[in-house]
């Protein structure tokens, strides 16, 4: 019997399935809010809101700095059923969310600052009116920005991703309401479709405290350890923090050369590409958040072999995905008239360099999502490094564009900078790879060796002769590590816990359970996951427990459970006598 990837596959599918219903939502949002802007206030307010772009990813990257290296450890203590621990980390980033939330909304609304910023951000001066209208309005509302995105985060990682898709879905909605609602009912301007943002922010908050409080189980404690963990969540965070200032970075960059270059009517182009780079990265940034929620659970678990599994499957995604929207990104004509473009100018101008802006799809979406396995796996200098490369690569290509080819060449600096910095992180994955002499995998810098314990991992199917058939492998297991005289009641435990699942689960005859023994200095701990129906034999009635529980609980020492990303996980220990 050997460890399949079954159960590691349905996990991932289901994160996924969540994450792209979740894109699908945000990116609806996106696309219409950019025809509603274009088709009520006119395309240059579509080209306003997204030279503001970069000021809402700032403000998403505070939301990322104190709430997503929270995320990735919350995971791993949930996947070590340390809830105490889960539940502190928890607290300290929503304290910290709060006060930086409540600071940078109070200072915007007292200084005025958006019209420097706005001042900088935007070169092409038709445009600044109605970009600074905008960025004011979202300022003095960072506060629902930061918690809607930071909470998001960790919604992801409590074990059911769906639920910041019904917090996406509402928020979109509510958006695209208000939009509509504010400028062509109420006659608001441009500040009308801030608001409505604001508005739909707020909505996702609502579902996600809702889920927080009310279903996950987390809850806001006392922190002995709070300086410690807000320390260690900001050192967990800060590659993802550098990657959302180095992709703010980025759109400044390619917004000042491409108005420079090519005018307000490149400006149009950029914010279409940008649209479709969006969404191609927020279909990687999943991945990410996969390898953030389920590898966060899998390392709690000193699972190795289900790291390995998660990574070729998510690295699988994010080639997948470039290939596709530079495909689409062939229509660059008709993308041009549905986000209301009102010259052949325009459109002849989408249809030729939209395809190039695409091409930046591959080393975004391979990078990016890399960042957050190196994160888990607590390669941060790496991680840190990889997203600067990137900025440093569109640097590079757009001077070096703009100064040895004409104006209208400027877009070749895509292509440049995917070839530029998808080299560098290869380069530099394989200098880390070759330095650990072996010791890590490469591209993905997972560790070959196990953590030190005598490990038992095997996947058994849910039927009575593959149960028995398992039971025989571990008793030979046990012996050859002489677990004495508690080597009884670990059998009797886990075949009445298996016995259970193949009776009840609802899981089909070929589908797998996995079984994990190890067996520490100290204790022997073993889990058992499978994909069947929800069931909880912790909170289970006592007084409706059967014969067969009660002894699950009689024989070991400590029994716990969750329901994660579709998956009962029962988790069991014995402490050496």
């Amino acid at each position: 019997m050997e460890r399949k990837a079954y159960l590691i596959d349905k996990s991932f599918r289901f994160h996924m399935g969540a994450s792209i219903m979740t894109m699908t939502a945000m990116n609806l949002n996106s696309i219409i809010d950019g025809i509603l802007m274009g088709r009520l206030l006119g395309s240059d307010a579509f080209s306003a809101i997204n030279v503001v772009l970069p000021i809402v990813n700032c403000i998403s990257a505070i939301g990322i700095l104190l709430s997503q290296g929270a995320a990735m450890k919350i995971a791993k203590f949930l996947g070590a059923m340390d809830k105490k621990k889960a539940n502190e980390v928890f607290t300290v980033s929503m304290i910290s969310m709060l006060i930086v939330g409540i600071a940078l909304s109070s200072i915007a609304a007292m200084t005025g600052i958006a019209q420097p910023i706005v001042g900088k951000l935007c070169v092409a001066k038709n445009l600044y009116d109605m970009a600074e209208k905008y960025a004011a309005v979202l300022m003095m509302g960072a506060i629902l920005l930061i918690f809607e995105n930071g909470t998001s985060m960790l919604v992801d990682v409590m074990g059911n991703p769906r639920i910041v898709t019904v917090g996406t879905i509402v928020k979109t909605g509510t958006n695209i309401l208000f939009d509509i609602l504010n400028i062509k009912v109420f006659g608001m301007d441009i500040k009308g479709a801030a608001l409505a943002t604001l508005f739909g922010s707020l909505a996702g908050n609502a579902i996600y405290l809702y889920y927080i409080y009310k279903k996950s189980g987390m809850r806001m404690t006392l922190c002995p350890t709070w300086a410690a963990d807000f320390a260690s969540g900001l050192a967990h965070s800060l590659p993802g923090f550098l990657g959302q200032l180095a992709s703010v970075a980025l759109m400044f960059i390619c917004n000042y050369y491409i108005m420079a270059n090519q005018g307000a009517d490149g400006m149009f182009v950029m914010s279409i590409g940008y649209t479709i780079v969006s969404i191609g990265s927020i279909i990687s940034n999943g991945v990410g958040m996969s390898y953030a929620a389920i590898g966060g659970m899998l390392l709690g678990q000193e699972d190795d072999y289900g790291m390995c599994v998660l990574f070729k499957r998510g690295f699988f995604v994010t080639i997948l995905t470039p290939a596709i929207f530079c495909i689409g990104g062939l229509f660059g004509k008709q993308l041009a008239l549905m986000f209301g473009a009102d010259t052949a100018e325009k459109i002849a101008l989408a249809g030729e360099k939209i395809p190039m802006i695409c091409i930046l799809l591959f080393s975004l979406g391979i990078i990016s999502s890399m960042v957050y396995l190196h994160t888990v796996l607590g390669h941060q200098t790496i991680s840190s490094v990889n997203t600067l490369l990137i900025l440093l690569s569109i640097v590079a290509s757009f001077a070096n564009t703009e100064h040895f080819l004409s104006p209208d060449k400027i877009w070749l600096a895509f292509p440049l900078t995917t070839i530029l910095s998808l080299l560098t992180f290869f380069a530099d994955t394989t200098v880390i790879f070759l330095k650990s002499k072996g010791q890590l995998r490469l591209i993905s810098l997972i560790p070959r060796t196990s953590p030190v314990a005598k490990k038992f991992d095997i996947s058994i199917k849910c039927n009575m002769n593959d149960k028995a058939e398992a039971i025989e492998y571990l008793i030979g297991f046990l012996n050859e590590y002489d677990t004495g005289d508690f080597q009884s009641s670990i059998i009797h435990c886990l075949d009445e816990l298996m016995m259970n699942i193949v009776s009840y689960s609802g899981c089909k005859d070929d589908a797998y359970m996995d079984l994990t023994v190890m067996i520490h200095e100290n204790k022997v701990t073993a889990s058992l996951r499978n994909a069947g129906v929800p069931f909880d034999p912790v909170s289970f009635s006592e007084k409706k427990r059967k014969t067969g529980l009660k002894l699950v609980f009689h024989y070991c020492d400590n029994l716990e459970y969750r329901y994660s990303f579709g998956q009962n996980m029962i988790f069991v220990s014995w402490n050496n006598p």
